[in-house]
């Protein structure tokens, strides 16, 4: 290895620093990669955000909807069954002139 080799750098270091530079640059590299993987955490916290509030947007939306389509069959139904009252009206007096003709016919 180039650090021990005779003519290297290490031989200015005294003997003593060299676990306390090593734990040192492990320690150091160790805290940099947990704030890199917070940076990538907090980032994905904020898009989960943003989709959670797009995904409750849409649920209010389709509530909206789904509220706005119940009211115009509400309406619709109520509108269908004076319809159908006045055509069962209409028809019992059909009915009842029916009956009154052949009656008279008899």
């Amino acid at each position: 290895m180039i650090l021990l080799q005779s003519s290297g750098f290490i031989n200015f270091i005294p003997p003593g620093l060299i676990p306390w530079l090593l734990t040192l640059t492990g320690t150091s590299l160790t805290g940099l990669s947990v704030w890199v993987i917070k940076q990538y955490i907090s980032a994905g916290s904020k898009k989960w955000d943003s989709l959670c509030a797009g995904i409750d947007a849409l649920n209010v939306k389709v509530e909206l909807q789904n509220t706005n389509h119940l009211e115009h069959i509400e309406k619709a139904t109520g509108k269908t069954v004076e319809i159908l009252e006045d055509m069962r009206k209409d028809q019992a007096e059909l009915v009842g002139y029916l009956k009154g003709m052949n009656d008279a016919s008899k």
